[in-house]
C-alpha cells in the first residue's frame, strides 16, 4: 500500500494541540510543554506602517509565511529634481545607484570677490579671494565708476563734483587748456581760463595741458562699508585709477572639493556667472533595480524633496500564522515591528 505523506500546516497543528488540552476543574493544566500554544504567553507582533520602508527583511527571515507583502517596493530617481549631490550614493551599501560625476568650479578671472555666493553654502566650501578697491590720486573724476556702482552698493560718490580754475594760479595761457578740450568747455574770462561745467565731461585732458597746475579736478571716493566688492568700478575705469588689492588669505577663488556637496546653490547666486558645472558621464542618475535592496536609505538621506521616488510596499503580519519567534523583530533596523 502506497504511503501518503500528509502535510500538516500551522492551523492543523494548533487545533491538534488545542484539542489535546486537559481541563481540571475548568482550568487548563499549565504544563510547560503546553505554554507555546497559549496566545497570551507571547506578545503580539505588529507592523508600524509609519516606520516600515518595505525592505522585506522581515519576510526573508520568517519561516512561517506570516509576513504579508502587498508587492515589492520600488525606488527611482526623478532626474529633473536630482542635483547630483551624491549623498544617496554614499549611503547605499549595495552600489545600486549610478551617478555621473560632476564638479562645481570657479572661473577665477570672472570672480570679482563680491561674496554673494558665500551665504548659499552651508558647508564652507567656497574659498573666495575677496578684493578691496580704492581710488588712486590720479582720478580725473569722470564718473564712470559712479554709474556702474548705482546698480551695486552705491558706494562711490563725488568728493568734488566739478572742474574749476584755482584762483591766483592761472597765467592766462588759455589756449593750452582750451586747445586740449574737445568739448569747448574752456574759454577766456577776464584774462583767465574759465570752465563751463555744463559742457565739461571731466575727461581730464586739460589737467595735463596746464603747466601751472591751475585746474582743480573732480574726484570720487569709495565708501568701504557699502562696497560689495563686485569689481564693476575696477572694470569701468579707463584711466587705471582704481586700485584692487586682496584682503583675504585666498589669492584665487576656488571650491574646496572635500567640503562641497554638489548641491548647486552657489551657481545661482553668482552675479558674474563665475561658478560653473563640469560634468563627466553621458548618463542620467539611476537606481539599478537588480542591485537595489529597497533599504530606503537613499530616500531618507535625499535633501531635495521628491528627487527620489518611492512606491512603498508596507509589510503586515498574519497573526494566525505568526509563531512569535521574534525574528522579524530582531531583523528590522527601522523599529517598525512592535512587540506588545
Amino acid at each position: 500500500m502506497e504511503n501518503k505523506k500528509r502535510t500538516v500546516n500551522s492551523e492543523t497543528r494548533r487545533r491538534f494541540i488545542g484539542n489535546g488540552l486537559k481541563f481540571v476543574s475548568g482550568s487548563v493544566l499549565l504544563s510547560p510543554s503546553i505554554y507555546s500554544c497559549s496566545k497570551s504567553f507571547y506578545n503580539t507582533l505588529t507592523i508600524d506602517e509609519a516606520k516600515c520602508i518595505g525592505c522585506g527583511d522581515c519576510d526573508d527571515v520568517c519561516n512561517y509565511s506570516a509576513i504579508i507583502m502587498n508587492g515589492e517596493s520600488n525606488y527611482s530617481i526623478n532626474v529633473s529634481d536630482c542635483t547630483l549631490c551624491s549623498w544617496c550614493v554614499n549611503v547605499c551599501e549595495d552600489d545600486a545607484i549610478q551617478m555621473p560625476e560632476k564638479s562645481y568650479l570657479i572661473n577665477a578671472s570672472d570672480c570679482t570677490g563680491c561674496n554673494e555666493c558665500i551665504p548659499s553654502c552651508n558647508y564652507s566650501a567656497l574659498m573666495i579671494a575677496s578684493n578691496a578697491f580704492s581710488i588712486k590720486s590720479g582720478c580725473v573724476g569722470c564718473g564712470d565708476c559712479i554709474e556702474v556702482c548705482e546698480n551695486e552698493g552705491q558706494a562711490i560718490s563725488y568728493v568734488v563734483e566739478n572742474y574749476s580754475v584755482r584762483s591766483g594760479r592761472c597765467h592766462g595761457c588759455v589756449e593750452r587748456c582750451s586747445g586740449a578740450c574737445d568739448y569747448d568747455a574752456i574759454s577766456r574770462v577776464n584774462g583767465h581760463s574759465s570752465i563751463d561745467t555744463a559742457k565739461c565731461t571731466k575727461c581730464g585732458k586739460c589737467l595735463k595741458a596746464c603747466p601751472h597746475n591751475a585746474i582743480k579736478n573732480a574726484y570720487v571716493a569709495i565708501d568701504t562699508d557699502k562696497c560689495t566688492h563686485c569689481g564693476e568700478c575696477y572694470n569701468a575705469c579707463t584711466y587705471d585709477e582704481i586700485e584692487k588689492s586682496g584682503n583675504s588669505d585666498t589669492n584665487t577663488s576656488y571650491i574646496e572639493r572635500l567640503s562641497c556637496t554638489n548641491c548647486g546653490e552657489c551657481i545661482e547666486t553668482c552675479p558674474e556667472n563665475a561658478i560653473y558645472l563640469e560634468q563627466s558621464g553621458d548618463y542620467s542618475p539611476e537606481i539599478l533595480s537588480d542591485k537595489c535592496t529597497d533599504c530606503g536609505k537613499c530616500y531618507t538621506i535625499c535633501t531635495e524633496q521628491e528627487a527620489v521616488n518611492r512606491e512603498l510596499a508596507v509589510a503586515q503580519i498574519d497573526q494566525y500564522n505568526c509563531m512569535k519567534c521574534n525574528k522579524c523583530f530582531d531583523i528590522c533596523q527601522y523599529d517598525a515591528v512592535i512587540s506588545g
